[in-house]
């Protein structure tokens, strides 16, 4: 009985989030009713747009210790990762002005630690340990994951999810063919070289200074490394089909990872 209510709640709070995009209500009210920005970056004349599962939250870390605020601080709870078009109506003319940067990921990468940090994290909704019993459950495997739940649908409606599922291109541009309006972009692949490169830039433009080297936060513990040939070409291509536009914007190659 204890499982069958267990289920019960899981699928209520899974249509609940599906219908109900109630995150999408909060950024409009945040940013376009009240207008609200990550005022402790941009007084200081920049804006780091958080991308999930690309390393932002070391980076986010390292720009909070720079300016004197606990490393975990964010300016308003739930807006840890907001899509370039917030900001945009947010900031109007004033987004010109900044210095604007963000960190990117090949999508086959960012989706598999996504799914790996979902198998990790237990959050319990209503008693339900939804991403767990997803990621766990439901589909045991990164394959099935990919195969049979992530859809285009589900990626746009933050089902259960939240923003961890949608594409990069969301955080760079209007439209998924471009152009990048961010200033800077880093990659995550080579992080520790791209992030010296911001420490220069911030310093001159902004005459914020970074600690030396990039803090980590967020790692996933227990995650194997994937390599190429670790996946079938069926789950490669299916990744490209959801992100292609990621693909395209940023430069990755689908069977380099």
């Amino acid at each position: 009985m204890g499982g069958q209510s267990w289920l019960c709640r899981l699928r209520y709070f899974q249509q609940l989030v599906t219908f109900y995009p109630v995150y999408q209500v909060r950024y409009w009210w945040l940013f376009r009713v009240l207008r609200r920005v990550p005022v402790h970056f941009v007084d200081r004349g920049f804006l780091f747009i958080h991308i999930p599962k690309t390393g932002g939250q070391s980076l986010n870390a390292a720009l909070n210790r720079a300016l004197g605020y606990p490393e975990d601080y964010y300016w308003h709870p739930g807006a840890m990762h907001v899509p370039l078009r917030y900001y945009l109506s947010a900031l109007g003319e004033r987004f010109s002005q900044l210095f604007v940067f963000t960190i990117v990921r090949h999508p086959v990468q960012r989706l598999y630690s996504t799914y790996h940090f979902l198998r990790k994290r237990r959050r319990k909704v209503w008693g339900c340990d939804w991403m767990w019993w997803l990621t766990t459950v439901r589909y045991p495997t990164f394959e099935e994951f990919v195969l049979r739940w992530v859809t285009e649908f589900r990626m746009r409606t933050r089902m259960g999810l939240m923003e961890f599922l949608w594409p990069q291109w969301w955080f760079l541009s209007r439209t998924p063919a471009g152009p990048i309006e961010v200033d800077l972009v880093l990659r995550q692949e080579r992080l520790a070289e791209d992030y010296q490169r911001l420490r220069t830039l911030l310093a001159d433009r902004c005459g914020v200074r970074l600690p030396e080297t990039l803090p980590r936060k967020n790692v996933t513990p227990g995650k194997s490394r994937l390599r190429p040939g670790d996946l079938p070409r069926l789950v490669i291509d299916r990744i490209y089909q959801l992100y292609q536009a990621d693909f395209q914007l940023l430069g990755y190659e689908p069977e380099v990872f």
